[in-house]
């Protein structure tokens, strides 16, 4: 799994759509795997993006979502200047020890996720071969508050983690089938 500490230019993976049409309805649920309120895949924890000794309060300034560089179809690099922009303009810590990266994918490269730009249904439905954000969790007087970034969907930016895995992920929606994330 790489994080945005890694230099971009060591990124080259790119994104295919592989379908914008959604498959027959589950019979089962999902095991989504989870740690601490965080998507995880292949069962493991995110990774931090940097880790810093000291870290710093981030800042609740509003953040346009039209704000950010954004190509489609690069994923992971769109979320690496996207967790540079958050540390450069204060709305996540300065070292990034509050971003978290996270590649969401499955054995089978089908990764179906809803409310995306990049699809021609209007549930925004569509079929990649795998899919990166960034989650954000910040703390405030002992609450925390986790949020999705994520430049490609048409959700409220950043979203609200449980808003996110409810909408764009819609873990009941397939079950075990070769769609599980």
């Amino acid at each position: 799994m790489r994080s945005p500490a890694l230099d971009s230019a060591t990124i080259t993976t790119g994104h295919r759509v592989l379908s914008t049409s959604p498959s027959p309805s589950p019979t089962s649920t999902t095991r989504l795997s989870m740690d601490g309120g965080r998507a995880a895949a292949g069962g493991a924890g995110p990774s931090p993006v940097a880790a810093s000794p000291h870290p710093t309060a981030p800042s609740s300034t509003p953040v346009d979502v039209s704000s950010f560089t954004h190509t489609p179809c690069y994923c992971e690099e769109n979320i690496y200047m996207l967790c540079k922009e958050l540390m450069r303009i204060g709305v996540a810590d300065l070292m990034g020890t509050d971003l978290y990266v996270v590649f969401i994918s499955n054995e089978e490269k089908k990764v179906p996720l809803w409310h995306q730009k990049a699809s021609n249904s209007d549930d925004g439905f569509i079929c990649w071969d795998y899919h990166v954000i960034c989650i954000q969790s910040r703390r405030n007087k002992g609450e925390v508050l986790d949020l999705v970034w994520d430049l490609d969907s048409d959700l409220p930016f950043p979203s609200p983690f449980s808003q996110y895995v409810s909408d764009a992920i819609q873990p009941l929606a397939f079950g075990d089938s070769i769609y599980r994330r």
